[in-house]
């Protein structure tokens, strides 16, 4: 809750980083208020889920999520149509939704090091990624 007063005096910024910080969730609150954000770093955390209030990040471009002990990933990802990159490697992810073949602008995707068993078909017709990392999984 500390960190939900300390947000509230900071000036709008396109960039928040929260990595190194000992979370173990992002309260829906801060989504509400990070209304311009457009890079959102919680690395090496110990998140277990992102909350569905994610979704009024409408600008996010950048997440960065490496380094959590994250299992899913929510739906409402899947709709945010600016998202250009998603890193969750190092995480305990088990399953990875099809639909995230529908971001349009989505170029980097690191899902190294987690428990995934398989991957979506779609994403062998992503002519759009760049970058792509799915080594030491299950």
């Amino acid at each position: 809750e500390r960190l939900m007063a300390e947000t509230y005096r900071l000036k709008p910024s396109t960039t928040v980083q929260l990595a190194h910080c000992s979370l173990t969730r992002l309260p829906n609150g801060l989504c509400r208020v990070w209304t311009a954000v457009r890079r959102l770093c919680l690395s090496h955390n110990s998140l277990l889920a992102l909350p569905r209030a994610v979704q009024h990040l409408k600008l996010l471009a950048v997440l960065e999520l490496d380094h959590n002990r994250i299992s899913a990933l929510p739906s409402v990802l899947w709709g945010m149509k600016r998202l250009s990159e998603i890193d969750v490697q190092h995480n305990r992810l088990e399953w990875l939704s099809p639909a995230v073949s529908s971001l349009p602008k989505l170029s980097s995707l690191l899902l190294s090091h987690n428990l995934l068993r398989s991957l979506p078909c779609s994403l062998a017709l992503s002519s759009r990624l760049d970058k792509f990392a799915a080594s030491e999984n299950r």
